[in-house]
Parts: C-alpha cells; sequence; structure tokens
C-alpha cells in the first residue's frame, strides 16, 4: 500500500480525532450519568421521604386516635 506523506498525514489525523472524541464521549458520558445519578438519588430521597412521613403520620393519628377513643370512653 503506498500513502505517500498525505496518506500517512490523514492516517495520523484520523486515529487522533478518534482517540480525542472516545476520550471526550467518556467525559461527557460520566457527567451525564453523574449529574443523573444526582438527579434520581435526590428524586428518590424525596420521594422515599414522602413516603415514610406520610405512612408514619397515618400510624401515629391512628395510634393517638386509638389512644384518645380509649381514655375517653373511661
Amino acid at each position: 500500500l503506498l500513502y505517500g506523506k498525505e496518506g500517512k498525514y490523514n492516517r495520523m489525523n484520523d486515529r487522533s480525532n478518534y482517540q480525542i472524541n472516545d476520550h471526550s464521549n467518556y467525559q461527557i458520558n460520566d457527567q451525564i450519568n453523574g449529574h443523573m445519578n444526582d438527579h434520581m438519588n435526590d428524586h428518590m430521597n424525596d420521594h422515599m421521604n414522602d413516603q415514610i412521613n406520610g405512612h408514619m403520620n397515618d400510624h401515629m393519628n391512628d395510634q393517638i386516635n386509638d389512644h384518645m377513643n380509649d381514655q375517653i370512653n373511661e
């Protein structure tokens, strides 16, 4: 295969472009994944806190109501 000077130069360019693209794609993907993980963690924490708080409030209200009814009935 005869590339000559231009062909060799073009191949070097291709190779470095691939490396640059690969590297920046990894970085971009890492950033996106990191950002999405943070976002999902925040969202899930909020959701779980709401669920837990709602559940605990219901539970405590039931307990208080039962207790108060017992007191009143006595």
